[in-house]
């Protein structure tokens, strides 16, 4: 009895020294729930031990930070479209962060990763990207994501660049195979549309991104976080006009007022990452300036 009692204090002992040396402030409903998750995982350790009072127990719950809760709870996370401009963000908060106990990248083909704190828990995985437009989900696709409760998908290209079926295909298709494919294993999806998206528009680009929300909504995944960035501004490593001169004429206001109709890829990156380590709705969806707010609040 006294070796059990011993055991349980030691492990209450390393859970709170842990919460100690990972504390950070936080506030609101959402930095509360968290906390209590990880007191009431810790609760029954330091009890065992005969060792709690409620002193202990009060400044345990108010020490622990959002993000200690969520790494606590050891997830896993994919990133797909992780080689363009908002998915190489991503992948940096990912490594920056440290939320997450394995990072698994998404793509056709093997690419070069940065080397540093963090990027040691991220793993390639090659996938046909064809084979998520299948319903059910081929085998192959299903296995591409297994291990992962949370996911990143950064898809998109420009009609320029291949045409209208291929728009389509890697916006809308790709996107909503892939929370298919995923699903099983899902507790949350994160995925960036754009400003304006409306599956009743006329217009090729917002009527694309809206049917892709609806689509993803119809999945009835566990929770579905829905980024709509306004123009991104980042120095692309492909060309697109259009959206160089948006930026051109943009990069004024950007300064001005920054959170009215642009957004950098690393401040959308950032926010989804924190974002996801938050509590939230079942679906959610997040306009330029609510992104900002999550960037720039932290976890």
């Amino acid at each position: 009895m006294r070796k059990t009692a011993k055991k349980g204090l030691e492990t209450g002992q390393k859970t709170f020294a842990s919460a100690w040396s990972y504390s950070a402030s936080t506030s609101g409903a959402s930095g509360i729930l968290a906390k209590a998750r990880v007191l009431a995982t810790a609760y029954p350790c330091i009890h065992t031990a005969k060792a709690t009072t409620p002193l202990l127990l009060i400044f345990l719950f108010f020490i622990m930070s959002v993000a200690e809760a969520f790494k606590a709870e050891g997830h896993n996370a994919f990133v797909i479209g992780w080689t363009g401009e908002v998915g190489k963000e991503v992948v940096k908060s990912l490594a920056a962060m440290d939320l997450y106990n394995k990072v698994y990248l998404i793509g056709r083909r093997n690419a070069e990763l940065p080397t540093g704190p963090g990027f040691e828990k991220m793993e390639q995985r090659i996938l046909d990207f064809d084979l998520l437009l299948s319903d059910p989900p081929s085998p192959t696709a299903v296995a591409a994501f297994a291990g992962a409760d949370v996911g990143f998908c950064c898809l998109g290209t420009t009609r320029g660049k291949s045409g209208v079926e291929g728009f389509v295909k890697v916006d809308h298709d790709y996107v909503v195979g892939a929370a298919r494919a995923a699903k099983a294993n899902l507790n949350a999806f994160h995925v960036v549309t754009s400003v304006g998206s409306n599956a009743k528009s006329p217009l090729l680009y917002p009527k694309t991104k809206g049917r892709t929300e609806e689509d993803l909504k119809a999945l009835d995944l566990p929770r579905l976080c829905i980024y709509r960035p306004g123009v991104l501004m980042c120095d692309r490593g492909e060309k697109r006009v259009m959206e160089r001169m948006s930026r051109f004429f943009l990069t004024p206001l950007a300064v001005l007022a920054p959170t009215v109709m642009t957004i950098p890829t690393s401040t959308l990156g950032k926010a989804m990452v924190i974002k996801s380590a938050m509590e939230g709705d079942k679906v959610e969806t997040l306009e330029n300036g609510p992104i900002h707010a999550v960037a720039k609040s932290g976890l």
